[in-house]
């Protein structure tokens, strides 16, 4: 198994249905964020859309006729774009029902098929004949306006279920991500995942974007994470399939479940020793650590509360960078680089172009977190409602946000910030190998509405332990703005939990949350013992 999770977005629209943004810039997009996988996953069909509204009609066969007259070069791109050990491309499509809720088709390998059945019965074989997944999306709607019918979900062709993305959180009954931005209506806690696994469903997690502005792994919209033997089409198809998957909000944290020799997703014997080990490395303080059993929470742990007899902070590099030992007076540190914000009312988008630099220490892998999936126009007239995205969204949409290079001790970035974004402000994270006395300096250009500024900021680790470093891009008092800091020791972003069941029974499972100060959270796959 790779040494560390592979991060994948596995739905994400743009022009070539009813989204906005072209098909090259979506890829320009997923490989800078270091996307490991990214399935484009254009609009199929909605056989049972109300008839009533004759403009929302309208609005999506012209998405679907689209889709049809394109689906050749959306196939070749994706084959194009595939590449082994760097950047796994998925095939795929998205299937709308009423009845039986939406799925997003995810196709094994290189060939790709369009299909509008009228049933998910006939959407299942179809999957079974071509080998394909069949993903359910925003479960937790209420049935019969797309939430998911669980009648109509198989283990065999749907191993994993997608809990969340820019909608909200279909997990679990409770959460401050809640589903408010689309006329579906909120959350119907009996749809979520949790209750239906509570039911005796074998299902594992996913997380993606679903945004339809083109830009997958947009922050805050969801994520998947991907145990996989290797990073090829095959092995990351296989690790889905076999549910050695993980869902993330946003941040990407590191998550590693065990028991025994089994791995999250797997199904085991009753009698396998139900001996938990979890091990998290975040990009942030953690709040707590939860492990579930049969739905219930069983232990609920913190870095604070923590008692050492079975949970505990722990050394080393993180699960991300293993083959990189310390040296002596070496340590690791998180620190995030933060910028936009911007006046309340702007309309502006603001370029930047940022260079990060290290001295008397290293960077050992880097996080984007770039804001940019659309609006609250966008949102209320683009995004499943039946008018095309206003013409103020088109200075976004040619945008890209980017890493462009990574080294040692640099990293370089291009991105764009806005209000009309689904977030004002982007980011990225750095985790890096040094001292107190390492030096951390911001090199930042930026263009707005034809003004170009600079600025520079600099600190060491050891004050930005304990505050910020801020500037401006102008005199302006609401003038965009760029944070260096909150920043980190390993001991507050990383955390291990051991923990064993003193009442196993003869059929349970365990699912581990892990929650950052922040409120991003991973969630696991279960683990089964039958």
């Amino acid at each position: 198994m790779n040494d560390r999770p592979l991060w994948a977005d596995l739905h994400n629209h743009n022009a070539l249905g009813y989204g906005r943004g072209t098909l090259d810039r979506s890829y320009e997009i997923a490989k800078g964020a270091l996307l490991d996988a990214y399935c484009f996953t254009p609009h199929g069909l909605w056989h049972d859309r109300p008839e009533s509204d004759a403009k929302m009609k309208a609005f999506h066969e012209r998405g679907f006729e689209l889709v049809r007259r394109n689906w050749r070069d959306i196939v070749a791109k994706a084959n194009e774009e595939n590449t082994d050990g760097r950047f796994t491309a998925f095939i795929g499509f998205e299937w709308h029902s009423s009845r039986d809720g939406d799925f997003h088709v995810v196709f094994p390998g290189e060939a790709g098929h369009l299909l509008g059945p009228d049933s998910a019965d006939e959407l299942r074989r179809f999957c079974r004949e071509h080998g394909a997944l069949m993903i359910p999306h925003h479960v937790g709607y209420p049935r019969g306006w797309r939430g998911a019918n669980w009648d109509q979900v198989s283990a065999d062709r749907s191993p994993v279920v997608d809990v969340f993305s820019e909608h909200g959180c279909g997990m679990e009954p409770e959460s401050h991500w809640q589903m408010l931005g689309h006329s579906m209506g909120g959350l119907e806690r009996s749809q979520t995942l949790l209750a239906e696994l509570s039911r005796g469903r074998v299902a594992g997690v996913v997380a993606s974007t679903d945004n339809h502005f083109g830009h997958p792994a947009s922050y805050g919209e969801g994520l998947t994470a991907i145990w996989a033997d290797g990073h090829d089409r095959a092995a990351v198809f296989g690790a889905l399939r076999d549910r050695h998957t993980y869902a993330l909000t946003g941040d990407r944290i590191a998550l590693n479940v065990e028991m025994s020799r089994a791995v999250m997703g797997d199904i085991v014997p009753a009698d396998t020793p139900r001996n938990l080990q979890v091990e998290c490395s975040g990009l942030g303080p953690v709040d707590y650590v939860e492990v579930l059993k049969n739905g219930t929470a069983v232990l609920h742990e913190s870095p604070l509360s923590a008692d050492a007899r079975h949970c505990s902070p722990i050394g080393g590099p993180p699960l991300s960078a293993r083959q990189q030992p310390l040296r002596p007076a070496e340590d690791i540190y998180t620190v995030r680089i933060e910028f936009g914000w911007d006046a309340m009312t702007a309309e502006a988008v603001t370029d930047w172009n940022i260079r990060a630099t290290v001295t008397g220490g290293r960077i050992l892998d880097v996080a984007p977190c770039f804001a940019g999936g659309g609006g609250p126009d966008y949102a209320r007239t683009g995004g499943s409602g039946s008018e095309p995205c206003p013409a103020s969204d088109a200075g976004l949409i040619d945008k890209l946000n980017r890493i462009l290079a990574v080294s040692p001790e640099e990293v370089e970035l291009e991105s764009f910030t806005s209000r009309r974004n689904a977030r004002p402000t982007s980011a990225v994270v750095l985790r890096l190998v040094g001292n107190p006395e390492t030096q951390v300096a911001i090199d930042a250009e930026s263009e707005r509405e034809g003004a170009s500024n600079s600025c520079r900021l600099s600190a060491d680790l050891g004050e930005l332990l304990h505050r910020d470093e801020w500037r401006c891009i102008s005199q302006t008092f609401s003038a965009p703005k760029i944070r260096l800091g909150q920043a980190y020791h390993h001991s507050k972003t990383r955390f291990s939990l051991a923990w064993t069941d003193p009442r196993p029974g003869e059929s349970d499972w365990y699912l581990v949350k892990v929650q950052q100060k922040n409120g991003h959270i991973a969630w696991s796959s279960p683990i089964w013992c039958r």
